[in-house]
């Protein structure tokens, strides 16, 4: 089942499938099937010796273009339908991007892509998926800081950094309190 979610053809009609649904029963099945297929990508272990080989089928699946394709739709889902859809493809195949061969540029290409995409959401779970994704990312990809200029990001990653800062300090003075 890896080798044929790492083909080019299988993540085509995935992407097509998602993309020009027939209808929305579909659309929503591709999404599950997309989880249930690309979930076992995430045990496989880096010492394990199906390290490498997982992660050249994660570059396969960041490049060809289905996370752009899910996160367009998760995104469209939750400006049409309200905040409380499922975003877990989307979270599953942004965690499996952290894990993909960044030295190919179309894997550099889809995830400045992603952010993008999902900078276009206004929803409090759209922002909370992105700068969740975030910060591990530019832990592990610094070349993002330019894309998050360009994306306008910069702000709301300071605005998170605040309101944990805030909380912190509310927590210490608690803190200080029950002394």
């Amino acid at each position: 089942m890896l080798a044929l979610a790492a083909s080019g053809d299988f993540l085509t009609v995935l992407t097509h499938a998602i993309t020009n649904p027939l209808d929305e029963d579909i659309e929503i099945l591709s999404m599950q099937g997309i989880e249930s297929v690309y979930r076992e990508l995430l045990e496989v272990k880096r010492w394990s010796h199906n390290g490498p080989v997982a992660r050249t089928r994660i570059t396969t699946l960041v490049s060809e273009g289905l996370l752009s394709a899910v996160l367009e739709k998760t995104l469209f889902y939750n400006q049409e339908e309200g905040p409380n859809n499922n975003t877990s493809t989307a979270d599953l195949l942004l965690t499996l991007s952290l894990r993909a061969h960044t030295e190919d540029a179309r894997v550099r290409l889809e995830i400045s892509r992603a952010i993008h995409i999902l900078s276009g959401g206004w929803t409090g779970q759209i922002h909370d998926l992105l700068i969740d994704w975030l910060q591990e990312a530019i832990r592990r990809f610094t070349w993002l800081w330019p894309t998050l200029r360009r994306a306008n990001v910069i702000p709301v990653l300071m605005a998170r950094v605040e309101s944990t800062c805030h909380l912190l300090q509310d927590k210490s003075s608690d803190l200080a309190l029950a002394t």
